[in-house]
Formats: structure tokens, sequence, C-alpha cells
């Protein structure tokens, strides 16, 4: 099972942006408390899933410049697992990144660009949506049901929901597989929209 997660911040607005800030020094305990829930409530649910169905969780960083560090919140689970039954994979290739979703039971989206990958794969996907646009992919490719909010998340403790979910995309795939065709029937709506009047001119 895939995992894709990234360094998650409470709303509270600020005058630098978090990568500036982080460049000087500033805030560096941002969002601790939460993030640190999160970690926990992340690892709990993960040990669950593969206790349950014996998967074995491969934590897979996208943006790991120093202000995201994605891979920091990847050891930080791994290590709070008592399972033991996680890999980190850093792959700095996008190609190559898309190619290992396409052989996960799974992938616990919490980065766009992993759901898109995933999904354009065929793989199942949840999604732990740190943003709106997450809805609206999810809702694109018919999984809307497969989404939680990453502050519900943390602030009402769905750990077993997040596991029941997975649990049921393992077991049941086909259920969680996204409906990609939508997708690429617009996607080539909008290009032909868009080419027709270069045609035209012609």
């Amino acid at each position: 099972m895939g995992v894709a997660v990234r360094r998650w911040f409470h709303k509270r607005s600020s005058l630098i942006p978090y990568k500036f800030a982080a460049k000087l020094g500033l805030q560096k305990n941002r969002g601790h408390r939460k993030m640190s829930a999160f970690v926990e409530l992340a690892a709990a649910a993960l040990d669950e899933v593969a206790e349950r169905t014996n998967a074995h969780m491969v934590l897979m960083p996208t943006y790991n410049v120093e202000h995201e560090a994605d891979i920091e919140v990847c050891r930080a689970i791994a290590s709070h697992m008592k399972t033991g039954k996680s890999t980190i994979l850093q792959l700095e290739d996008p190609g190559l990144y898309k190619s290992v979703t396409g052989l996960l039971s799974v992938m616990l989206c919490g980065r766009m660009h992993a759901a898109i990958l995933a999904a354009g794969q065929g793989t199942p996907i949840v999604g732990l949506a740190y943003n709106p646009k997450f809805f609206g992919m999810f809702s694109l490719v018919e999984q809307e049901d497969r989404c939680v909010s990453i502050d519900d998340f943390v602030q009402n403790a769905l750990r077993q929901e997040l596991a029941e979910m997975l649990v049921a995309a393992i077991r049941e795939p086909e259920k969680f597989r996204p409906k990609t065709s939508e997708v690429e029937s617009r996607a080539r709506q909008f290009i032909e929209q868009l080419v027709a009047p270069l045609a035209a001119a012609r």
C-alpha cells in the first residue's frame, strides 16, 4: 500500500510565507501539536490496516525541498508504527513514481500529485485532503466518498474510519478504482475546443 503525505499546518495565517520563514529559521514549531497528532493517528491507522490485511506500507515522499520535507513526515510515521511493516521509497523521477503507483493495491494520498498519478494508473485511491481541490479531483473520478479532510481526521480522531476505508479498498478494489474515462473525455473535448480556432484559421 502506498502512502504519500505532507507536513500539515493549521489554518493560522502568517505575513511571511512558510517557505521563506523556514529559510529564515522562523516558525520552526508552526503547527507542531497538530502535526504530532496527525503522525500518531496516521501511524495507528496504518498499523491496523497492516494487521488486518497483511499489507506492507510503502511511504513515498514527493516534495523534499527543505521547507516541505515530506520524507521527514514519512520517517516520523514509520517510527510511530508498531508493526514495523513499512518502507520509505524516495523517487525523484516522476515517471518511475507513476509506474510504482500502478503496482500498489491502494494509494493513501495526502498529496495531489500522488493522487493524480495513482488514478492515472487505475490504482484505488483514498484521500487525506488539506484543501478543497482534493474533493474536486476525487469527484471527477467518482470517488468523492473516498476522501476525508485532514482537519476532520485530526480534530475528530478518525483513525478507525480511515483504516476501514483503506481495508475496504484492499478487499474490494473495484469500488475504489478511479473512473478516469470521463476525465479523459472532458480533457479531449477541451483540447479540441482549444485547437479548433487554429485549425479554422489555416
